[in-house]
């Protein structure tokens, strides 16, 4: 079973140079039913919430190309140790947002990538497992 956590942060905006120019407007019905099937109905309630309201959202995943276990972010994180995942992400979807910010030490500190829509081996950006906090813009 995939482990996930919704965590819920304030929103902040930032702007850079692009890394990426793939967009993800929505997940697509199997990929939303997958989701739905592993979370409690708090997290349910989140997700949902989240979806319907058109808020910034990104799927973190451990292994290139979408796979393996994934964490699900609604708004900013300053640090991934809190949610399971700190140097762990190899690719991921941006959804709802233009893009976001991932910054290799917590606290939005140290180098960064940007990330627009969606990346699918963070290897391509100079930035896999590296990633320990992220801001959405």
């Amino acid at each position: 079973m995939k482990k996930l956590l919704l965590t819920a942060f304030a929103f902040a905006s930032l702007s850079s140079q692009a890394a990426q120019l793939e967009f993800v407007s929505e997940l697509s019905v199997q990929e939303t039913q997958s989701i739905r099937e592993n979370l409690s109905s708090e997290q349910l309630y989140a997700f949902d919430n989240a979806i319907n309201n058109q808020a910034g959202m990104a799927i973190l995943y451990k292994d290139r190309d979408y796979g393996n276990e994934y964490r699900i972010v609604i708004g900013n994180v300053s640090n991934f140790r809190d949610i399971g995942f700190n140097d762990t992400v190899s690719s991921i979807k941006v959804i709802n947002s233009t893009g976001v910010i991932l910054y290799r030490d917590r606290d939005f500190g140290g180098d960064y990538r940007i990330v627009l829509g969606q990346e699918n081996n963070l290897v391509n950006i100079g930035f896999n497992d590296a990633a320990s906090s992220l801001k959405f813009f």
